[in-house]
């Protein structure tokens, strides 16, 4: 990252994910100047309902294991997790985590494949926005899905000293971990220098970065894995 001397990194997960995104970054290259750009917060919701006949659990994101951990919910049977972050923070709480360690296509090939559509119902705890249909996946395979939302995205404002150190260069780049982060992003910011960088989770948030340029973005770094390490 020789790119940032003299500059910055934009840092866009709540600020508490963003203390763990600068700790790994500074883990990695302390030379690297962190900026927290905070575009949402994650508001949990308390969870009321019977866990009685459930086969497993399905989370999509570390923010519904806290959601679930600040229910006080406990389960023993199977939580199928989508990633690393997700399932580490659930095996610290205590629940029994099956990873698939990739993307949603992944996720749903790990449920298909270690699951019954005989065997129970499957609970999905989720946001109140989702960029796969994994529920409605897996129906049409005559699953028993029930979609339970039990967090949600509260935006926040960049503040104009931001605003100012993309526009000005100072700050040269930013994290990007979904695609509705893009969206909030270009909400504010109207448009990035040339030599500004997007460090992208994934192609698909990838994409929604590029989209959003008047002409194709050439400054994307796309992670090799959806983690944080990679």
């Amino acid at each position: 990252m020789t790119d940032f001397l003299s500059r910055s990194l934009l840092i866009t997960r709540p600020f508490q994910d963003s203390v763990e995104v600068s700790k790994e970054i500074d883990r990695l290259n302390k030379s690297v100047n962190v900026v927290f750009g905070p575009l949402f917060e994650i508001e949990t919701l308390p969870i009321q309902i019977s866990f009685s006949n459930i086969q497993a659990l399905i989370v999509t994101s570390s923010n519904a294991v806290k959601s679930l951990s600040n229910s006080e919910i406990s389960f023993d049977g199977p939580m199928y997790c989508i990633g690393s972050a997700t399932s580490d923070l659930a095996s610290k709480l205590g629940f029994s985590v099956i990873s698939a360690n990739g993307n949603s296509l992944d996720l749903k090939n790990l449920v298909v494949r270690l699951t019954n559509n005989k065997s129970g119902k499957l609970l999905y705890f989720r946001g109140e926005e989702v960029f796969s249909d994994i529920a409605g996946y897996l129906r049409d395979l005559s699953y028993c899905v029930d979609e339970i939302i039990c967090y949600k995205k509260v935006k926040l404002k960049l503040g104009k000293n931001i605003v100012e150190g993309i526009n000005n260069r100072q700050i040269l780049g930013a994290t990007f971990f979904s695609r509705q982060t893009v969206n909030l992003f270009f909400e504010q910011v109207t448009s990035v220098p040339k030599d500004f960088i997007a460090f992208c989770i994934s192609e698909e948030v990838s994409k929604a970065f590029d989209s959003h340029c008047t002409k194709s973005f050439s400054n994307i770094r796309i992670s090799k894995s959806p983690n944080l390490r990679e």
